[in-house]
């Protein structure tokens, strides 16, 4: 990469971010994503064939943009702490929970969806908090057997 197109690519990074709204870069609240994965579960249960509101599409896709952003970094986490040459099975020992083989992210929704329901007490706290914790409450990770 040449030092103009450094200079280029910063240049519109910087751009985008005094473009961008500010409730771009604000904490998100698990109102927010329960009002975003509310949306995703009733476009996905209507399945209607009339065109989707472009609002709704953008709601619907923030929400499946969000949970599976968190899934891929507990992922992530996990295996750092592991360590570099570890495998599955010691990824899943630092793993925040343990999806089923085959878990969609429409079931994940519905998880976090009915977490926060259940919790409204968390309404105001990060979505993050509340995402970890329906995962990790619907999905725990099977305990090791000491040999």
């Amino acid at each position: 990469m040449t030092n103009k197109s450094i200079k280029l690519a910063a240049y519109y990074f910087c751009l985008s971010l005094a473009l961008s709204p500010t409730w771009c870069r604000a904490e998100l609240t698990g109102k927010d994503l329960l009002g975003d994965c509310e949306v995703k579960i009733h476009l996905e249960e209507t399945k209607t064939k009339t065109p989707v509101d472009s609002t709704d599409a953008f709601r619907a896709g923030a929400c499946t943009g969000y949970i599976k952003g968190f899934d891929d970094m507990e992922i992530i986490y996990a295996s750092i702490i592991a360590g570099p040459s570890s495998n599955e099975k010691d990824v899943k020992k630092y793993s925040l929970y343990c999806l089923p083989v085959g878990a969609s992210n429409s079931q994940m929704t519905k998880v976090v969806v009915n977490y926060i329901k259940s919790h409204p007490e968390e309404l105001s706290d990060a979505a993050s908090l509340a995402v970890g914790k329906a995962l990790r409450d619907s999905f725990p990770c099977p305990k090791e057997t000491p040999k």
